[in-house]
């Protein structure tokens, strides 16, 4: 099971530009996973929740997948292949193993609420029978605040039993520091991935191999300094951490994530079309861009983040060029 530990540090749950047109836009999402690299990012994950993969077609997933791939460097690339569909979850697991990835994260299937482990067991057990090659491996999606289809710790001995290789962790983006120490405590040979960012230092010390989130489109390189700073056994780790929090508590108060995001990188790559989103999703109002950076902007941030401090009305003004 060693090989599962190679899962680890900052995982990005990458961001999905729109085009003017409404589809992805392959040129943004290379020109931000290139930047992504540069700030200490270690794997991307495509078509996740931030990602807007549920509003997404298979066809859709499939061109993102191709562009995360040829874009991430030395950057380990997941695919999140889960759908509400099994036929579906089948073809993009498949397509994901086709084009060379050796790990997949996988979503349960979110429209029925209130299924059982064993339908849950069934579900995974299919895939994994149907799409999964003996060298490949799936992450379990543990998010039971945006599902209601929560992953237990008996669904994970089972299917552990009868893949004991295959099973390469869990993402758990609950928020809850006690149901982490759980699986981190179940499942000590597999990579368990904080979804949290103001649980990153705490999941560490309890066993956690890193984070899988989506604000660190923004902010991985302070996610990477925390993990730096932990194993090299540094006091600065806490205080990362609580600069980080505060961060985090700030953008807590703008969401969904997915749009203040967007509002972000399109300040910092002075690039509106980053403002775009897929319906049922809103663009942010400028308005509130505005108010959260005069927030950021109070916290006492590392030099790379100058473009929050120095970001003005001028500057947001700007972002009104948005088709």
């Amino acid at each position: 099971m060693e090989e599962n530990k190679k899962i680890k540090g900052v995982v990005t749950a990458v961001l999905t530009p729109i085009d003017h047109s409404g589809k992805p836009d392959p040129r943004r999402l290379a020109e931000h996973i290139h930047r992504l690299e540069e700030d200490g990012t270690d794997a991307v994950l495509i078509a996740g929740t931030t990602g807007e993969g549920p509003s997404l077609s298979v066809l859709e997933r499939e061109a993102l997948l191709k562009t995360g791939l040829e874009a991430a460097g030395k950057m380990q690339v997941i695919a999140q292949t889960g759908c509400a569909s099994l036929t579906d979850t089948l073809h993009l697991t498949r397509h994901a193993f086709t084009l060379g990835l050796n790990t997949v994260t996988i979503l349960p299937p979110f429209f029925f609420k209130g299924v059982s482990d064993d339908g849950l067991y069934a579900f995974y057990q299919w895939i994994l029978d149907e799409a999964v090659p003996p060298h490949g491996k799936i992450i379990l999606y543990h998010i039971p605040q945006v599902t209601q289809v929560p992953i237990s710790i008996r669904l994970v001995e089972r299917l552990l039993e009868t893949n004991p290789d295959r099973i390469a962790g869990i993402k758990d983006s609950a928020g809850d520091l006690d149901h982490l120490q759980k699986y981190c405590q179940a499942f000590p040979q597999l990579s368990v991935l904080t979804g949290n960012d103001q649980l990153i230092l705490a999941g560490l010390r309890i066993g956690a191999a890193g984070c899988v989130t989506g604000v660190v489109n923004v902010f991985s390189a302070m996610a990477a300094a925390i993990i730096k700073a932990y194993r090299q056994d540094e006091p600065a780790a806490e205080s990362l951490q609580q600069k980080f929090t505060a961060v985090w508590r700030v953008l807590e108060g703008y969401q969904p994530y997915t749009t203040l995001l967007k509002g972000l990188l399109a300040l910092r790559y002075d690039d509106p079309g980053w403002l775009r989103v897929r319906p049922p999703l809103d663009s942010m109002p400028l308005a509130q861009l505005h108010q959260m950076i005069v927030e950021l902007s109070r916290i006492e941030l590392p030099p790379s983040f100058d473009w929050i401090h120095q970001t003005d009305l001028a500057g947001l003004k700007r972002l009104e060029r948005i088709v």
